[in-house]
């Protein structure tokens, strides 16, 4: 609902006086007499009054400027009958009260000094009762004693009453104000609203009425902006307001909130990624109003996001880690350092302290993907993530067109191609620690270009066989928000796989293949060192063996079209094995 505010309520320091000036009566005439019915007694009395009196108050208002004086004389006339009689220790009686014009005449003269010439006003109202009528009745006990009295009141009620309508009437309502019809004028400011903000990509170059900043150096949980203005009446005080819209003009956000001045910091958390539009708002004293818009091209509330990863999982090189990283932020970013070691982020800086970088490439955010070729495909891995939209029935190419809708909440997707279902994603890999997981339906696929990268490829390094490290990188914007992005861990190992059970070794031998290890390797940064394990065993082995069934070799076969091979206790302990293949030759070791 509109009208809120985020200030306090406005309060104002008042000086206030009274001096009552209590009411005289006046009797003007007077009938107190007794007769007798029978032996009963009736004592009957008959009165009419006046009176007047004037109640005189003075207020001195110093925030608002004002003074005002008031003054409030009444007058009435009473007319009292009554009759009572005595009965022995009862006394019962009926007293009628009539008050004829009961007059009020509230005078209240006022100066409001905020702007010349003085505002200068004078108001006199007439309240009038003209006729007010009470019948009461009453009935008493009274016993007297030798040593005391004893009274006690058996009824004592008012049975009717009744009072003419009242008239109010204004006699005097003067006043010199001059009617303002022009409304508030904004005028241009040049200067950012203060030193403590970062001018956000300016929309408007050079002068304007409006500008709005948004604070740096806070939480991203919470946000702030300062907004300013510079407007002025030179007849009237002015009322300022704003809203905020996600439409030039909008109020969607923020509705008709007040202004305690022309510059004022606000903390509030409004909707991010998107442009917002800011209206300012000013009014006179006659509901005359001007505005003024200003707009900044996000309003950041969110740290800076990305992905950091090695090349790999596992490494048998003994001097060399290679990874990546992609920072996504709204917001330019300011430094960014990075480190290697055994811990995640801050920790992590044992091998290579924090060291400061630059980007290889920066691109906004906003980049658009319109075909499959902008993205990057990892098959067979989905990233569990709540996803922004998700879509059903559709190929490929159409999840890739639904991507392109949202350029600023798509930075990714999941897509099942049996189950034709679409998962877009306001993230990419690694970004908030959400990782990649396994799965036999997804696909996914990320934007390529987009935010800010940096490869690394450290060499020289002395790494430790089975340890693990770790790939961090720290950076802020300007608005100093920061965020710590790690890696998961590279396992180092220099061991190859360990054979089963072998006996009667006649070779075993370490070697640096290089990529000659296998026709299946992967070979991507080599080690240089001997890694490569070669062994031939002999009778008594309980691993590689001619035939289908294990400890039960086959050394002759009739068949000439198909042979078997069975192989058991292959393992290893650090980092698994990645595939396995077997040969077939007519010399040992041979193919």
């Amino acid at each position: 609902s509109g009208g809120q505010t985020d200030f306090p309520t406005s309060f104002d320091f008042c000086v206030q006086g009274d001096i009552p000036i209590n009411p005289e009566p006046h009797n003007f005439y007077l009938i107190n007499d007794y007769l007798f019915i029978g032996p009963v007694p009736l004592h009957f009395q008959f009165s009419l009054d006046g009176s007047f009196g004037v109640d005189i108050g003075v207020k001195l208002c110093f925030l608002s400027m004002k003074a005002s004086a008031v003054a409030n004389p009444n007058l009435a006339l009473i007319l009292t009958g009554s009759a009572a009689i005595s009965l022995f220790i009862f006394e019962a009686g009926i007293n009628i009260v009539g008050k004829l014009m009961d007059t009020h005449l509230p005078t209240t003269a006022s100066i409001v000094f905020k702007k010349f010439p003085l505002q200068v006003s004078t108001h006199i109202d007439l309240d009038l009762i003209p006729l007010t009528i009470s019948l009461h009745v009453y009935c008493k006990l009274t016993i007297h004693l030798f040593f005391t009295t004893i009274r006690k009141t058996l009824f004592d009620k008012d049975i009717f009453s009744w009072s003419a309508p009242a008239i109010k009437v204004t006699l005097l309502d003067i006043s010199n104000a001059n009617e303002d019809k022009s409304p508030p004028q904004f005028s241009s400011i040049s200067s950012p609203a203060a030193n403590t903000t970062r001018r956000r990509r300016a929309v408007t170059a050079g002068v304007t009425p409006c500008t709005v900043t948004q604070v740096a150096g806070r939480d991203y949980t919470n946000p702030a902006f300062i907004l300013q203005i510079s407007v002025a009446d030179d007849k009237s005080q002015v009322e300022l307001s704003y809203s905020v819209g996600t439409y030039k003009g909008g109020d969607d956000l923020v509705k008709d909130d007040r202004m305690s001045g022309t510059t004022v910091l606000i903390s509030k958390p409004l909707q991010s990624g998107i442009p917002l539009y800011w209206t300012a708002k000013a009014s006179n004293s006659q509901g005359i109003g001007s505005s003024s818009q200003c707009s900044l091209p996000d309003y950041d509330t969110t740290p800076p996001l990305g992905r950091v990863k090695f090349d790999y999982k596992y490494s048998s090189n003994p001097s060399l880690l290679v990874g990546d990283s992609v920072v996504l932020d709204y917001t330019p970013l300011k430094d960014q350092y990075y480190a290697i070691g055994y811990g995640r982020a801050m920790v992590g800086d044992q091998v290579i302290p924090f060291t400061q970088f630059k980007f290889d490439h920066e691109a906004s955010v906003t980049n658009q993907a319109h075909t499959l070729s902008d993205f990057y495909n990892t098959p067979d891995q989905r990233l569990g993530l709540t996803p922004y939209k998700t879509t059903t029935g559709g190929t490929i190419e159409d999840c890739v067109g639904e991507c392109a809708k949202f350029p600023v909440d798509c930075f990714s997707f999941n897509y099942a191609k049996v189950l034709k279902t679409c998962e877009i994603l306001p993230e990419i890999a690694g970004a908030s620690n959400i990782q990649l997981q396994e799965s036999n339906e997804f696909d996914y696929y990320d934007r390529k270009g987009i935010g800010s990268q940096k490869a690394f490829n450290q060499s020289n390094l002395k790494l430790v066989h089975n340890e693990l490290y770790f790939l961090n990188v720290y950076v802020t914007n300007t608005l100093l928000y920061e965020s710590y992005l790690n890696s998961e861990g590279i396992l180092i190992d220099f061991t190859p796989p360990e054979p089963g059970k072998i006996a009667n070794v006649s070779l075993d031998q370490f070697i640096a293949a290089g990529c000659n290890a296998a026709f299946n390797q992967r070979c991507v940064d080599v080690t240089p060192d001997n890694n490569s394990r070669i062994v031939v065993d002999g009778i008594g082995s309980d691993c590689v063996f001619n035939g289908p069934s294990i400890s039960s070799e086959i050394r002759y076969t009739r068949l000439n079209s198909f042979v078997s091979v069975t192989y058991f206790g292959f393992h290893d302990n650090e980092s698994g094995i990645y595939a396995d293949a077997w040969y077939m030759g007519y010399a040992l070791c041979g193919d």
